[in-house]
């Protein structure tokens, strides 16, 4: 949960940190799209020969959750073939890969209170 902070200073404080971690954002008044392409190793596991059609993609909402307190709301996905809009497969993420996204919505949290 954010407390004090307005839905432009999280919208802000949520791309710059995803963004250090290599994402490209695509931002929205209360959801952002982050995106980015797959290590060698997932790749290796969860895609094909094409080295630049597997993504991960992050959806952030920002909820409101009464009185100046919002929630970062977040799903995670594994996307092939993330450059063709028809051909595309998303495919979202269990609870157990979904960790290192909890750990960037911590991170912004942190970027928060710091300011």
């Amino acid at each position: 949960m954010v407390e004090g902070r307005t839905p432009a200073a999280i919208r802000q404080a949520t791309s710059e940190v995803f963004q250090q971690e290599g994402y490209r954002g695509f931002l929205g008044e209360m959801s952002l799209v982050f995106e980015r392409p797959a290590s060698a190793f997932d790749h290796l596991v969860y895609g094909d020969w094409d080295l630049h059609s597997l993504a991960h993609r992050v959806e952030v909402t920002i909820v409101p959750a009464g009185d100046g307190v919002y929630r970062l709301n977040c799903d995670a996905y594994r996307v092939r073939d993330a450059g063709d809009r028809v051909l595309s497969d998303t495919q979202r993420l269990g609870k157990l890969g979904r960790g290192p996204y909890q750990r960037l919505l911590d991170r912004v949290k942190r970027c928060l209170d710091a300011r």
